[in-house]
């Protein structure tokens, strides 16, 4: 490796030759080496193992910090002003159609994390902190990230945290909080802004000090929800009524016991009326007995024995006198204001002709807002009573209020309908052909004539129709044709109106992506307007009114939605009474968003009844899913490497498999892990289909497993078919809940009790009853029977 710049390599080369820097001696070297950066060094130290003895023992020392700077980089800083970034790799996936959705690479993060080791060996740093970019960072990125951080053994507690922006993020931040194992000393977030929707975080670790700045609207929800023992917010506008929730939530213990400090700098105004509310005195005790103390009328000193200022106690005589004002209903007692970094009380000085100034000046304000309000509401009442008569005469067969309405062939109308819309016209109006020249006002064609014009619109015209007014949609109501049909949605672009497997309709949503990153987005979601999912939600609702329709299932594409999208989408599922069960949820491939499905599982309230995932893709870490919800039926499909960690940390009752290439040792561990009880009592069934082979004395392998004899245990099942019917035989493994796994090898499957067995099933059964612990267990080599091809594999439970 050279180090040189061209000018100096030309020199070099027309006044001497170039030497071996390494076989330089020790003294030289070093001072050569003081020419090199960091970055320098430490590529020159990943050349050979000696290179790196050697570079190591000839660098300075110096006091430095290292910073991981998720995804893409790592800081090597030595003060506020000098620092050196080592960058990662990282690339686009464009495979998908919302572009820039960003991938990484299958070793990130691994890489960050060997580059921090490797610089921590070389130039003896010291980990500081991770910093976090909630938009450049993927679901796979941050479960990976987060997987790395419980399991390195290096860092028992975590020095610090910064994160930027969770407004849009908010996700991120509970994702995060939730998973992360160890405690943290240090948690700062920029502009911790308030949202649409309230954030509850439920987290085990603790924080130490948690920073909050430039924050124009408190996210107050998030902030009480996290555990904390300081808490720091600088330019931070907060409220009196906030302040107050934060007393009354540590109050109630929220907290936890470990709370010690809350300081709020510049705050610009505080009412101690409101910020003592049902607290009423300026020492508040909580349940667990602490006392909480907040510094106003106080006066600080370093030593116990200063005597206290004049002032201080003056303005504690004059509070005291008054604090039934300032802390009770009184409107016209004082108010506070804080100036930082002191806190100054003020009466209020007006004289009486300013009171009556004030009180005219008010009746003016207030009587011309009540005008103004009139007023509008006056315009409003026109303005509706001109588009419902708008509508009302507007309204054609080739246009309802700017909202094109597909033209239909009148004279393909039936007949009666046919006379109705022939009474609107009169001879002038026609021409030779039968074609209409003018048109005609649909919405005044009686009943059953509309009923026949409605029919040539298709779904997406009718529901547009129905929004220009209420008159429309209802008259729109009464006149569609109900048939069944399903919605389903497919956040974050669409509602799909389905009638049946080849005819259904698509309801678009917009959606918009962020540019604020438009050179240098690694790990970037999609970006959706801020009414997404709501647009969605009303849709669905406005549908399942207009149509009669039924809603079906949610079908999920991890790499369209962004972390606000996700949490939106999960609350209001959990909020929306009129669905107290979920239908259907489809996903693709969990490969590279093992995280979305973590995140969806674990925060759902409500059951599922049916859960397809196509492609439940092994990724480079153990994924494991703790859920509260119930799901009725699983189906995975198309799935090469099967996701056996993830798959056995669910709770079904049925399992269904369909193109899953699933070895033996995978089954056996779904057997076992039934038998120990992780997947609960209520599994029922497992079925796989088209397993190319099937090793029994692996399958079987430490369950102890029964061979049952067709000809003497019959009970009675649900056949593949979905009739009734009885299980002859079979393989028999008992679990610790006393309940039975019943699998349908050497078995016979009847719709009647007493049919009876084929000679062939019974033959079969005895021979392996024979060879059973050379089939089942470890005596001596397996047998041919041990060995089972292209087969589907049924295990019921009762």
């Amino acid at each position: 490796m050279v180090f040189w710049t061209p000018d100096l390599k030309s020199d070099i080369q027309e006044n001497g030759k170039p030497f071996k820097v390494m076989e330089l001696p020790l003294v030289a070297l070093r001072h050569v080496a003081d020419f090199w950066d960091p970055n320098e060094q430490y590529q020159l130290s990943k050349t050979s193992k000696k290179s790196k003895e050697i570079i190591k023992s000839i660098i300075k020392k110096r006091p430095s910090q290292l910073i991981l700077a998720v995804p893409s980089r790592v800081v090597l800083a030595y003060s506020a002003t000098e620092s050196f970034n080592f960058d990662v790799p990282f690339y686009r996936d464009n495979m998908l159609e919302l572009e820039g959705y960003e991938g990484v690479l299958p070793e990130f993060p691994d890489d960050c994390f060997q580059i921090i080791n490797d610089l921590k060996d070389l130039f003896g740093s010291v980990f500081k902190r991770f910093a976090f970019f909630p938009t450049w960072i993927s679901w796979e990125g941050l479960y990976r990230i987060v997987d790395l951080i419980n399991l390195d053994e290096s860092l028992p507690i975590i020095p610090a945290i910064t994160m930027n922006t969770i407004r849009n993020n908010r996700m991120f931040l509970k994702i995060l909080l939730e998973n992360l194992e160890k405690n943290v000393q240090s948690f700062t977030i920029r502009e911790m802004e308030r949202s649409q929707k309230s954030l509850k975080i439920h987290h085990n670790f603790e924080i130490e000090d948690l920073y909050v700045e430039n924050t124009l609207s408190l996210d107050i929800n998030a902030f009480t929800s996290l555990k904390f023992s300081r808490a720091y917010l600088y330019n931070v506008n907060i409220a009196s009524e906030e302040i107050n929730e934060i007393l009354m939530s540590w109050k109630m213990g929220r907290f936890g016991d470990k709370m010690e400090l809350f300081y709020s700098k510049d705050v610009e105004v505080m009412d101690l009326r409101i910020i003592l509310t049902k607290l009423y005195t300026d020492k508040t005790n909580g349940p667990n007995g602490k006392t909480a103390t907040i510094n106003i009328y106080s006066y600080q000193s370093t030593n116990e024995n200063d005597p206290i200022p004049k002032e201080s106690i003056q303005e504690y005589k004059n509070s005291r006198r008054n604090w039934n004002e300032i802390v009770g209903n009184n409107r016209e007692g004082p108010h506070w204001r804080g100036i930082s970094p002191d806190l100054q009380m003020e009466e209020n000085p007006l004289k009486p002709w300013q009171d009556e100034r004030a009180a005219m000046a008010q009746f003016i304000f207030l009587g011309l807002n009540a005008f103004m309000g009139g007023l509008f509401l006056v315009a409003t009442l026109y303005n509706y009573y001109k588009d419902e008569k708008e509508t009302d005469s507007d309204i054609s067969c080739s246009k309802a209020n700017g909202n094109v309405v597909k033209p239909f062939k009148v004279m393909e109308l039936p007949l009666v309908a046919f006379q109705q819309v022939a009474d609107f016209w009169d001879p002038n109006e026609q021409k030779a052909n039968g074609n209409v020249t003018k048109p005609f006002k649909v919405m005044d064609l009686p009943h059953v004539a509309f009923q026949q014009v409605a029919d040539f619109w298709d779904p997406n015209e009718q529901y547009q129709l129905a929004k220009t007014s209420k008159k429309s949609k209802e008259i729109i109501k009464s006149v569609i044709k109900k048939r069944p049909s399903d919605l389903i949605l497919a956040p974050p672009s669409k509602i799909v109106l389905e009638y049946s497997d080849t005819e259904s309709f698509n309801f678009r949503v917009p959606i918009y992506r962020n540019q604020f990153y438009k050179d240098y987005t690694p790990g970037d979601h999609p970006r959706f307007s801020l009414r997404f999912p709501d647009d969605c939600f009303k849709m669905i609702n406005d549908l399942k009114e207009l149509f009669d329709s039924e809603f079906k299932r949610f079908a999920f594409s991890p790499n369209y939605l962004s972390w606000e999208d996700l949490y939106r989408i999960v609350d209001w599922i959990n909020r929306d009474e009129s669905l107290p069960i979920i239908p259907v949820i489809t996903m693709n491939t969990i490969k590279n968003n093992g995280m979305f499905l973590k995140i969806l599982m674990e925060n759902l309230e409500k059951n599922v009844q049916s859960f397809l995932i196509w492609g439940m893709e092994r990724g480079q870490k153990n994924l494991k899913i703790r859920h509260n919800s119930e799901i009725g039926d699983i189906v995975v499909k198309d799935t090469l490497s099967f996701d056996l960690d993830a798959f056995t940390s669910l709770k079904f009752s049925g399992a269904y498999l369909y193109n899953v290439d699933i070895q033996s040792e995978e089954i056996n561990e779904i057997l076992m892990s039934w038998k120990i009880g992780r997947f609960g009592d209520k599994m029922e069934l497992f079925y796989a289909e088209d397993i190319k082979v099937i090793d029994l004395r692996t399958m079987l392998n430490g369950l102890e497993a029964e061979l049952r004899d067709p000809r003497t245990v019959k009970r009675n099942t649900t056949l593949a078919d979905g009739s009734p019917g009885w299980l002859c035989g079979g393989i028999d493994v008992t679990g610790v809940n006393g309940m039975t796994a019943t699998i349908w090898l050497y078995s016979y499957q009847s719709t009647n009790e007493d049919d009876p067995i084929p000679e062939d099933i019974v033959q079969k059964y005895e021979e392996a009853q024979r060879n059973w612990n050379r089939i089942a267990g470890d005596d001596g080599d397996p047998v041919r029977d041990a060995i089972v091809v292209d087969t589907h594999l049924n295990i019921t439970f009762e």
